[in-house]
């Protein structure tokens, strides 16, 4: 079932000096705008992989993600489809189906997830 929008008071400034870096597997990972900045509408995430790194296959239960490629190069797999990913690129993953990302390139990746 959907989380209902709430009203939101203010706009949100993600300022790159203030962010807070997380280690998630072999990636940095920082939060840009929280679920609760919008709402529960959507969370967009930050994400340095080097390169080899990325996220093992895994499923969302109830949140589509899309994944914007700003830097680098990778590797997306989205159930049986293998896609290169390449800056400029973006990739719509469906909750419920298994997708993975790898950084293939020789130097760190970088892109934006809105979950």
């Amino acid at each position: 079932m959907p989380v209902p929008m709430k009203e939101l008071k203010s706009s949100v400034v993600s300022d790159p000096k203030d962010l807070q870096w997380w280690q998630i597997f072999t990636d940095q990972v920082a939060c840009r705008v929280s679920s609760s900045d919008t709402g529960g509408g959507f969370c967009v995430l930050e994400q340095i992989s080097p390169p080899g790194g990325g996220v093992p296959p895994h499923v969302h239960e109830r949140e589509d993600e899309l994944f914007y490629i700003l830097e680098g190069e990778g590797e997306v797999v989205c159930a049986e489809a293998v896609i290169r990913a390449v800056p400029g690129m973006v990739i719509y993953l469906p909750r419920k189906v298994p997708h993975a990302f790898r950084n293939v390139g020789k130097t760190p990746s970088r892109g934006l997830a809105v979950v």
